[in-house]
């Protein structure tokens, strides 16, 4: 009998001991209060390489007991060995006799039932995307610990090699001449990835932008998407490729002279964020005693709510907002940041329906984010989509901020030409009650529907059969937009009249890259209008400064009778004639001075004897003028 006892205790021991090396096995020493230890001098929150054999991890978690790590180099098993110190809130341990350049996945155990990757690791891997991801974008990457974890894991791997910039003194070109592109990674190249778009530079080049804007490229859930579903804020997204393709893309971008701007998306996350899965309640929203996040939205307005609200009144989450903007500036030199959604930087309700009435509480937020930004880079960007009432957006503008116009609408009307709601003036700071260059005005975005796509569907007359009038009148439209003074944004492939529905395949699914649309001979002829315009704000970047003498006539009733830009600086000077009627239009023009003009476009050259001239201008054309020759 004692025999057979002796037996079922043998074997009740081995089990034990077998659930304890199981993924969801007690934690050793249950009862073990956690050691309080100082950190070493000079740590943060997240991965600290040591050295090559030795790596120091830190989770911020306050009001948090215990945490333990597992991974790769604990078989993910819960060992009294590898839990983590205690100094304040946070917590920390130091690994060491790690492999140099071994790549190891882990994850922290807190308080005994979470499991969460490091919130700040610069690589995770995902059980359910990662398979998805080509060899042929991110080559050898690392299994995902399956039968091991569960959810999102961090990765840590000491001895990296550090990427060899080859350029490290970019002069970033001044916000006033600024000619962005907005890029979505994923519709850019039928690869979807830094490589592929890299190879697009010197296309970006010949156009004549100074600037890329990179929709969000931090890690987002899923692989396919416009980012704005953020979950990890310092690694980047593995379905565009590795961090040193991004580092490559961004050098190659800074030796042809063009600028890097990141979109960050500050304002919400989603489930997979390990800042929310720390602290959350049994339904799933925010706990109150989350550290970085309000339990609820303070907007009213569903249209304006996503997953779960930042809360920027909290010290935890500006310090968060802070140190992001610090990595991406200091480990992949961009040169700033578009801000999405800067109207919800705040725990204001709003009065009414879009939150677009002046808010004190958010103001003072979104100053305190770009002087930040600006005491670690001091001439970087900083571009805020509010899209709020001027009195607002004017003291952001005052601020040095810019702020996104949006301008789809009178374009789209003058792109189909519909004169109704086309004019122009909201473009320009000095006719829109803001300060001098502070508005990044644009035709397209991501978020809006394609002028060229309203021109196809419901153009008027031939502008909507033929597409070669519909590109002479996209040709007149891009003339009374990059003439403008202050920073202007080009949606991708706009200037190749991109005509795909924004809500083909759903409003964020993928769009067909239409690369052949550049071998066509008349959409060829629009980007040479880009690059032809964006050349005269180059070299002549006089006449767009604040100090040039502007005047423009493009409102609604200066359809009939042609719309007119003039700008003066000193003794150089630019008349733009637009026609955007069916017929040919004999217009009065009135230049600045007597003498030989020359037309931009053709190089032909105009005797204007009389200050006041009348122009023949053919339908759905323009005509640039300059009294000065230009080699064009």
């Amino acid at each position: 009998m004692n025999r057979i006892l002796y037996i079922v205790f043998i074997e009740l021991l081995f089990f034990a001991l077998l659930s304890c090396s199981d993924h969801d096995g007690d934690i050793p020493s249950k009862n073990e209060e956690t050691a309080e230890i100082l950190m070493p001098e000079g740590i943060r929150a997240g991965v600290n390489y040591v050295n090559d054999t030795e790596v120091t991890l830190v989770l911020q978690a306050p009001n948090k007991d215990s945490v333990y790590v597992v991974g790769d180099f604990n078989d993910w098993t819960l060992l009294s060995e590898y839990k983590l110190k205690k100094d304040g809130e946070y917590f920390w341990i130091t690994l060491s006799g790690l492999t140099p350049r071994q790549e190891y996945a882990f994850q922290y155990v807190v308080d005994d039932s979470i499991y969460i990757a490091d919130p700040y690791t610069d690589k995770v891997l995902d059980p359910w995307n990662d398979s998805d991801i080509p060899s042929s974008v991110y080559p050898d990457l690392k299994a995902y610990p399956s039968g091991k974890a569960e959810g999102i894991v961090s990765v840590l791997q000491t001895g990296q090699t550090a990427y060899n910039w080859e350029v490290r003194d970019f002069v970033r070109p001044s916000k006033d001449q600024l000619i962005i592109y907005e890029v979505l990674i994923r519709d850019f190249t039928s690869e979807h990835s830094f490589n592929a778009a890299k190879e697009k530079i010197p296309y970006l080049k010949t156009l004549g932008i100074n600037a890329v804007e990179l929709m969000p490229i931090n890690e987002f859930e899923g692989n396919s998407s416009w980012g704005y579903n953020p979950s990890f804020y310092f690694a980047v997204d593995k379905y565009y490729g590795t961090k040193n393709n991004l580092k490559s893309f961004v050098d190659e971008c800074h030796k042809q002279g063009i600028a890097v701007i990141l979109d960050l998306v500050l304002n919400h996350s989603y489930g997979q964020s390990p800042f929310y899965l720390l602290y959350r309640d049994a339904d799933g929203n925010p706990s109150a005693d989350n550290p970085w996040y309000n339990q609820q939205s303070n907007m009213t307005n569903s249209s304006l709510i996503w997953g779960y609200d930042f809360n920027h009144e909290s010290s935890y989450t500006r310090a968060l907002v802070d140190s992001i903007a610090s990595y991406w500036m200091d480990q992949y030199m961009v040169d700033g940041f578009r801000y999405d959604f800067t109207k919800g930087f705040s725990n204001t309700i709003p009065t009414d329906t879009w939150a677009n009435t002046y808010d004190l509480a958010r103001i003072i937020n979104l100053k305190r984010i770009a002087s930040e930004v600006w005491t670690r880079k001091s001439d970087a960007y900083v571009i805020f989509e509010h899209l709020a009432e001027t009195s607002e957006e004017s003291e952001l503008g005052s601020n040095g901020i810019m702020l996104w116009r949006n301008m789809n609408n009178a374009y789209c009307q003058s792109a189909m030409g519909w004169n109704d709601d086309s004019a122009f003036t909201g473009l320009y700071a000095g006719t829109s009650g803001m300060p001098v260059g502070s508005l990044v005005g644009y035709m397209e975005s991501h978020d809006e529907e394609r002028t060229s796509y309203k021109a196809k569907t419901w153009g008027d007359g031939d502008i909507q059969t033929d597409l070669d009038v519909r590109l002479d009148q996209a040709a007149v439209n891009v003339a009374f937009f990059l003439t403008v003074p202050g920073p202007k944004m080009i949606w991708q492939f706009g200037e190749l009249a991109y005509d795909i529905p924004i809500d083909e395949n759903g409003r964020t699914g993928e769009k067909p890259v239409l690369w052949s649309y550049y071998d066509n001979t008349y959409r060829r002829g629009l980007y040479d209008i880009y690059s032809k315009l964006a050349a005269l704000r180059s070299n002549y970047p006089e006449l767009f400064s604040s100090s040039a003498s502007f005047s423009w006539d493009v409102a609604v009733n200066n359809w009939s009778d042609g719309r007119f830009i003039t700008s003066v600086a000193g003794d150089e000077a630019m008349v733009l004639v637009g026609n955007f009627t069916g017929t040919t239009g004999n217009y009065s023009v009135t230049f600045p001075t007597i003498g030989t003009w020359y037309d931009y476009i053709s190089g032909q050259k105009l005797f204007v004897s009389s200050t006041t001239q009348t122009i023949s201008v053919a339908s759905h054309s323009f005509n640039l003028f300059t009294n000065f020759e230009t080699g064009q």
